[in-house]
């Protein structure tokens, strides 16, 4: 009980300081003297800056509606060439996350160890230096293959104390690529050199035996050597080997234990040799050398050729012996680590992190951690000097506390954050957000224009060269900036000649203008430097390039890996590559400038997919019910399958829906391939996979058509598929009972890509079975029975009155609704602003439970937050729900969040369940 109460008195400790921390930090923007430029060209850095000041501020994130660039507090303020102590104050002065003692100190604690646990010391005083100190751990008191326990002082992520005790029990004998087979030899074993085994993957061990076996062919015993080398490292020169000896070694296995303690799993080289040579003592040992071998002979410290030979050398590493009790302390620590000092260590720590100021406290965390097991500190006593000698054997719990920033104000540079303006035409708003609130917004106009390319981008210094502008539009006249100080250049043209006279990176900013007058302007990074390097910098990148597109491609399935090397000639732009480094390497008369200014011309000409990709990747995703993607129906398609034609095709396309809206379930997901740049994006390929479901089993065929010429459709798994309509379209049998996903690809035409709406994929039975007949009597046409009672008549007038209820209390719902929602958000972009929030934490695989967290130290109330996640979740946010306008309210969420993104596809995992359409 006493146990309890102590854990509930340590977790509302614990809160309360959380919580104190979060009602005092606090930030402030001078908004007068805040600005940001307006005018930009799409793939320009967002300019300005923000004057804030901040207190007992955490190291939040700053983030943006226009991107993905996030960055740190304390980033930006280092990009910004601000200093701490200096700009800014940190507490911990460290700027690193310090610790807390929570609760009553103990002068013992037990506990369960299951993951890790942090106890430590607190010190109070001035000029503080620690003289000594040592605290008892007592664990499990048995033998394991793993190590039972690992004591961090300063909870670092070093280990300085681990079990280095051992018993002669083994954990599993390892070998190397010994095969005993009837392929082997026997070697004999001298003096003058090692017969060595490489052995991958031991282990961490207290020790490790060592072992042989030998065959004795000799008349006088001898003393054999057995040695360890570390070889994780490719170096084959090694030299720390430990050994130990087998004294008048007889025939067979023999083997001898060395105490060296491993942490880490490691590569061992394994070796045997004779200690001297001894007249009359001769060992053999077998050897083979077929298949993969990974031993070999020679002097390890020297280097040793490993894969000539395999010999039968085998490790086993040995059980950590029990653990009783653990004196952890400075004479302990030096055993371990070659005479270091952990009192150095705290001590450099307290001076880093508090100044070993420790008049408001100072903590010295102890990270335990290990297997499963209970653990007791006891026998604790820390000495340190604060003018005088203190002692305290008093242990606590500790916890992680983030460090805080304070500082006047600081004029940030938004330019160091990297934000990149879209290539979008327009006006755009931008927010800026820190740690999700938004703490300044401005206006920006984006001039992006029609897409063109410049070459070359790498030239060798002094050397005139003619600049010319690729685009598919009739340029008639261009204006080029080189960035190098020399005045802007126009030209009637879309090329002209310029000299770069120095070395550098320089911003080359190009302006077109096309027969219909419209203008572009984009900005390219221009290379500079000797003709020689210049092309080789050029071939360099060119390699990487390709090599990258390479491995992008290679991350997806067979058929679109396959599509893609088509598509984009992987083969030949890495053939052509190659060639042209054959060149590049080549000695010849002719090294001359133009040689190399020849090759670079040679590159640029190569068909790169937007001329300098950074990555094919995946660049949108996208999802929506069948029945969405059905509106364009064309009915030609299952009239051709039924053999009969339809006179009202709307008619027909109104009973397909409805069919399938009775019969099917169904989603169509959709996410394209694209090469991105830094001249922008070109789309290659985009992925379709059609579920679909049957809500009931009929006993009838059903076909699911797609209304795409059938050559453009590209099959990830062929088989079913059927040619329609001489090739105008596709279809696959579905089985009655049997849920199907059928997945395929188009390929862009001059970067277009059909939309998932606008492919024409429906479900449908023959249409003899998308019409039901039913049975009619009375001059009413009511269904009625025998006796004439007009149940029709009486069914219609029920179901109008249920229909006048539903209305009543759809009107009662929604009034309840917007009122409900009024009187939480008074507002309504709050709510917004709260499920906006929520959705980019989630994409940044934030837990609910975490989220729900911020928005509670934010002020948000826990009503307010309920309402937000139930409305971003499509769950209902009043009373029990008809959800009659469910879909329209899930519309609403989803356009807001696009506007709040920068009009980015959203992402439905984390969005509205109830919700499937399009978007």
């Amino acid at each position: 009980m006493n146990k309890i109460i102590g854990g509930v008195f340590v977790f509302l400790i614990i809160f309360l300081v959380f919580l104190s921390a979060i009602v005092n930090a606090s930030i402030s923007i001078d908004k007068n003297s805040s600005n940001i430029q307006q005018n930009y060209v799409g793939g320009d850095l967002i300019k300005g800056n923000v004057n804030i000041s901040f207190s007992q501020q955490t190291n939040g994130v700053f983030s943006n509606n226009l991107g993905e660039q996030r960055m740190t507090l304390l980033d930006l303020l280092s990009n910004s060439s601000y200093k701490t102590i200096i700009n800014y104050q940190c507490n911990p002065s460290n700027c690193k996350d310090g610790y807390t003692a929570t609760g009553n100190a103990e002068d013992s604690w037990t506990s369960s160890l299951n993951g890790k646990e942090v106890y430590g010391f607190l010190l109070n005083g001035n000029n503080i230096q620690v003289k000594n100190f040592k605290i008892n751990i007592s664990g499990v008191p048995q033998s394991s293959c793993t190590n039972q326990i690992y004591i961090d002082l300063l909870n670092d992520n070093s280990i300085d104390f681990f079990n280095t005790n051992y018993i002669s029990d083994g954990c599993g004998k390892k070998e190397g690529c010994f095969i005993d087979s009837g392929g082997t030899e026997n070697v004999i074993i001298s003096a003058d050199k090692n017969y060595c085994e490489k052995i991958s993957g031991l282990p961490p061990a207290p020790a490790y035996r060592l072992s042989a076996k030998v065959k004795k062919t000799g008349s006088v015993t001898a003393e054999i050597d057995l040695r360890i080398y570390n070889f994780t490292n490719s170096s084959n020169k090694q030299t720390f080997p430990k050994s130990c000896s087998i004294e008048n070694a007889g025939d067979g296995e023999i083997n001898c234990t060395i105490p060296y303690s491993s942490q880490k799993i490691f590569d061992a080289l394994v070796c045997i040799k004779l200690k001297s040579n001894i007249d009359n003592a001769e060992y053999q040992i077998r050897g083979e050398s077929s298949g993969d071998s990974c031993g070999g002979q020679g002097v390890p410290e020297n280097g040793i050729n490993i894969g000539s030979s395999d010999y039968e050398l085998f490790i086993e590493p040995l059980k950590f012996a029990p653990v009783s009790k653990i004196e952890f302390s400075e004479a302990t620590y030096k055993n371990l680590h070659d005479q270091s000092s952990a009192l150095t260590k705290i001590n450099d720590y307290l001076a880093s992190t508090y100044k070993s100021n420790c008049t408001s406290g100072c903590v010295i965390p102890i990270g335990l951690s290990g297997i499963k097991q209970d653990i007791t500190l006891d026998a604790a006593n820390l000495v340190y000097d604060k003018g005088n000698l203190v002692s305290t054997s008093s242990i606590y719990r500790v916890a992680k506390s983030p460090f805080a920033i304070d500082s006047g104000y600081l004029m940030l540079n938004l330019e160091k954050m990297n934000i990149v303006v879209p290539e979008e035409d327009g006006i755009k708003d931008f927010n800026l957000f820190f740690d999700g609130e938004r703490i300044f917004n401005g206006s920006i106009s984006i001039k992006v224009g029609f897409y063109f390319n410049v070459n070359p981008l790498y030239v060798p210094i002094g050397q005139k060269l003619r600049f010319s502008a690729s685009t598919i539009h009739n340029i008639t006249s261009s204006s080029w900036n080189f960035g190098d100080g020399t005045a802007p250049v126009n030209s009637l043209g879309k090329e002209v000649d310029h000299a770069y006279l120095n070395p550098g990176l320089y911003t080359l900013e190009v302006t077109l203008l096309n027969s219909k007058g419209e203008t572009s302007t984009k900005k390219f990074t221009v290379m500079t430097g000797n003709a020689k390097s210049s092309a080789n910098l050029t071939l360099r990148k060119y390699e990487t390039m390709i090599a990258q597109i390479r491995k992008d491609i290679n991350n997806f399935s067979t058929p679109i890996k396959n599509e893609l090397e088509k598509d984009l000639k992987i083969n030949d732009l890495e053939d052509a590559v190659k060639k042209i480094r054959t060149e590049f390497d080549t000695p010849s008369i002719n090294n001359s400038d133009a040689k190399y200014a020849s090759i670079i011309q040679s590159l640029l000409a190569l068909n790169l997919p937007l001329g300098v990709p950074s990555n094919i990747s995946r660049t949108e995703y996208g999802e929506l019910p069948l029945i969405a993607a059905s509106s364009s129906i064309d009915t030609k398609y299952i009239e051709g399958i039924s053999d009969k034609t339809v006179s009202d095709k709307n008619k027909l396309r109104n009973g397909i829906l409805a069919w399938m809206n009775e019969n099917y379930q169904g989603d169509i997901k959709f996410e394209t391939i694209s090469a991105v740049s830094e001249n922008g994006k070109k789309d290659l390929i985009r992925v379709y996979n059609v579920f679909v479901t049957p809500k009931k089993q009929n006993d009838y065929d059903t076909y699911l058509i797609i209304g795409y010429p059938f050559d453009s459709l590209k099959f990830i798994q062929s088989g079913d598929e059927k040619i329609l309509d001489q090739g105008s379209g596709a279809y696959i049998p579905l089985s009655g009972e049997a849920s199907k996903s059928v997945s395929f690809f188009i390929i862009s035409s001059n970067g277009v890509l059909p939309r998932a709406e606008s492919l024409g994929i429906y479900v449908s039975p023959d249409t003899s079975h998308v019409f039901t007949e039913k049975p009619m009597c009375g001059e009413g046409g009511f269904i009625c029975d025998e006796g004439g009672f007009k149940w029709g008549l009486f069914l219609i007038l029920i179901g109008v009155l249920i229909i006048v209820l539903l209305v009543v209390y759809i009107i009662l719902q929604e009034w309840y609704k917007k009122k409900y929602e009024k009187h939480l958000f008074k507002n309504p972009d709050d709510l917004y602003n709260i499920i906006n929030f929520i959705y980019n934490s989630r994409l940044n695989e934030s837990k609910d439970e975490d989220i729900k967290k911020k928005l509670a130290e934010r002020k948000w109330s826990k009503e307010q937050i309920q309402y937000a996640f139930s409305k971003i979740d499509g769950r209902r946010t009043g009373m029990w729900e008809i959800p009659l306008f469910k879909a329209k309210e899930n519309r609403k969420v989803q356009e807001e969040l696009v506007k709040k993104n920068a009009g980015k596809p959203i992402d439905r995992r984390f969005l509205s369940q109830g919700s499937k359409e399009g978007f």
